[in-house]
């Protein structure tokens, strides 16, 4: 019954002396704009900083040749001489 006691957090300590209460403006401004205005600015210097690279940063054509790993050594004549099967089973199996 010791810890059910109250907390007597309604008498104030020798050196509290707490200041004027925020109005809603006050409050919506500190932890909603700010945070808001912080996040928009960091992301415009982060893309900003993206765009001005750019022209650095272009993808190239993609002119690599197919690679089949595991495959056979000569994997374009195995799948020419290879012939298609009716058989069930990968994606369109019936179980």
């Amino acid at each position: 019954m010791v810890t059910a006691a109250p907390a007597h957090a309604l008498t104030r300590d020798a050196g509290d002396a707490p200041g004027a209460g925020l109005t809603v403006f006050e409050t919506l401004l500190l932890y909603v704009v700010v945070p808001c205005a912080l996040f928009f600015g960091i992301a415009a210097l982060v893309v900003g900083a993206s765009a001005a690279r750019s022209s650095r940063a272009r993808a190239q054509a993609d002119t690599a040749r197919p690679v089949w790993f595991g495959g056979p050594e000569e994997a374009e004549r195995a799948l020419e001489s290879a012939t298609p099967t009716r058989s069930a089973g990968g994606t369109s199996g019936r179980w």
